[in-house]
């Protein structure tokens, strides 16, 4: 049983760590650009209709950039669990709990983006008007909050907060790693953008970090 359970568990292990590194520096990037190249959308209206319109003025450029986001989320997801796996000689328990935690975020932020192409579906749709009700009523569900919300927001800050706080105790790798972690979930979910810098440079800037790290001591 040991010696043909063994192989396999290395396997996994091997190709994780061998993709993980390159996986969490393209899901940064292509976050980032999805972040940097949102406001250029235009200022977003209030109401669900108006956003809708918004949309079928510009729906290549929406397309774009809320695709890139969608896009970079499957392969960020596979890189914050590589990253997580980082605490696990020292910290098994926090790294459990942070690579959990950032799946469900990573889930919920796709979800995030799945909604806002909804909207790209019902502005192109013959009737504009009986999408917009039903992407009202979808997001009117007191489920979709359960499903997307919460996930999204506790488990991108709980998980970023814990893989931060296990990468500084432990010491697994340069401190300023998870110092830039750390000022992104400030600034991204706390305070905002600062000026014309975007805060997700430091997300972005913190994966090299993780990624060098991983090259040095491969």
């Amino acid at each position: 049983m040991t010696t043909t359970t063994a192989p396999a568990a290395t396997a996994r292990t091997s190709v994780l760590d061998r993709v993980g590194p390159t996986a969490l520096v393209v899901g940064a990037v292509g976050n980032l650009a999805s972040a940097v190249l949102t406001p250029l959308l235009g200022e977003r209206p209030a109401g669900l209709a108006e956003q809708v319109a918004g949309v079928a003025d510009r729906p290549v450029a929406f397309a774009a950039v809320m695709g890139a986001g969608a896009l970079a989320v499957p392969p960020l997801a596979v890189g914050l669990v590589w990253a997580a796996r980082l605490l696990r000689r020292r910290m098994p328990r926090t790294a459990t709990a942070a690579a959990g935690l950032l799946v469900a975020g990573m889930w919920g932020l796709f979800a995030v983006h799945l909604l806002a192409l909804a909207q790209l579906v019902a502005a192109l749709s013959a009737d504009r008007a009986g999408a917009v009700e039903a992407l009202t009523a979808l997001e009117s569900s007191p489920v979709l909050p359960v499903l997307v919300f919460v996930p999204f927001l506790a488990g991108c800050v709980l998980g970023i907060a814990t893989l931060a706080a296990g990468l500084l105790r432990t010491g697994v790798v340069a401190r300023w790693i998870p110092v830039c972690l750390l000022v992104f979930l400030v600034l991204d979910f706390g305070v905002g953008r600062v000026g014309p810098v975007d805060p997700h440079w430091l997300f972005v800037a913190g994966a090299v970090g993780l990624a060098l790290h991983a090259r040095r001591v491969a």
